[in-house]
């Protein structure tokens, strides 16, 4: 099926072409989307017979951003001043709102300037410029423009790309908690192939059974009703139940909502059943979410801060129509929590009277 990428890919591609050696220039200090981005595009390079060299001419600023170019064993030359460029035919910008180069101005061609940013005026020939707002990265952008392309790549040089370009993704969309819808279709492509071992250690956190694809599908279904955040992930194999909690913990530390509830129809490949599972996390010390998930699913339960129920959905499982079977169990869950949501005030207020009437009887007692 044809996309706004398809053309794009044929665009880029075709201006590359035309040049056999390119600079790739990473602007200002480079962070994990201009790296991430630069280094697919060198690739993309590489597979088109076109030599092509990444420098920076200022050096890298966090620790973080260091140990993400010598984990990926990402080539990029950090330069203390212009280079020489009379061995390029033509230079490459990603990830900077303008590409103009003022060592390279009116020398050589700029064969394409791909960002996210607001566009700029330029006085300078580009041949194919993207810019879209519309992405929270431009690792996004390069993502799509690489999955139109289906590149015979190396595995281990896929993962390697796909590891830095969702790590740009995560890093210019704050954890994911602004992506936009073009930035979770790109992490849904990418994500299967990157290193979860590389982004663990990047983050200092374990994210071996927190697929970040379930992460994005969350943030982009989450609906927010009053203070409560609510979040369907659709179809999850059994092997990555745990990912339910952990997305909901992830939620609970990055949105502004008292209470976040993450559900899924988990699917057993062992015994072909399947099962709507939903784990509940609560800001609040004093909200009861024991009583709470029990008038849900009376086998349901939590403790303080943390509490799960399932619901079997064996009698549904050789349903022909998935998105439609999705649909209703999607909007069921999502409306059973707003109208408990809705009785909160009255359990609320019984709630202060049965504290106020004990604090009374104790001293008149």
């Amino acid at each position: 099926m044809s996309t706004p990428f398809t053309s794009l890919a044929k665009q880029l591609t075709a201006s590359l072409k035309q040049y056999r050696h390119i600079l790739i220039v990473i602007k200002g200090s480079p962070d994990p989307d201009g790296i991430a981005s630069s280094f697919a595009l060198k690739v993309l390079c590489d597979t088109l017979d076109i030599a092509a060299s990444i420098i920076a001419t200022t050096e890298v600023s966090l620790e973080q951003n260091r140990q993400l170019i010598t984990d990926l064993s990402i080539p990029i030359t950090f330069l203390d001043a212009p280079p020489d460029i009379r061995p390029y035919d033509a230079y490459m910008v990603a990830d900077h709102q303008s590409a103009q180069v003022e060592f390279i101005k009116n020398k050589i061609p700029c064969a394409a300037h791909i960002d996210h940013h607001v566009p700029v005026q330029e006085d300078i020939q580009i041949d194919v410029n993207i810019t879209l707002e519309a992405a929270g990265a431009t690792s996004t952008m390069v993502g799509l423009i690489l999955k139109e392309l289906s590149l015979a790549l190396d595995a281990e040089l896929f993962k390697r790309i796909a590891t830095a370009l969702v790590w740009g993704i995560k890093t210019d969309t704050d954890g994911f908690t602004k992506g936009q819808p073009l930035d979770y279709e790109a992490l849904t492509y990418l994500s299967p192939y990157a290193d979860r071992v590389i982004i663990s250690r990047l983050m200092g956190t374990a994210v071996s059974d927190q697929p970040i694809g379930l992460i994005a599908k969350a943030i982009k279904n989450k609906v927010l009703y009053k203070d409560w955040l609510i979040a369907g992930i659709g179809f999850v194999e059994a092997s990555k139940r745990d990912a339910i909690a952990l997305i909901a913990d992830f939620l609970l530390e990055k949105e502004n909502a008292s209470l976040v509830a993450v559900f899924a129809a988990v699917e057993s490949d062992s015994t072909k059943g399947l099962m709507l599972d939903v784990s509940v996390r609560v800001r609040e010390e004093t909200f009861n979410l024991d009583s709470l998930i029990k008038q849900i699913n009376p086998n349901g339960g939590a403790r303080k801060f943390k509490g799960a129920y399932q619901i079997n959905l064996d009698y549904f499982k050789d349903c022909p129509d998935r998105n439609r079977l999705w649909e209703v169990v999607n909007a069921t869950t999502l409306q059973i929590f707003k109208t408990h949501r809705d009785a909160i005030p009255v359990v609320e207020v019984k709630n202060f009277f049965d504290r106020l009437r004990s604090t009374l009887s104790d001293i008149f007692r």
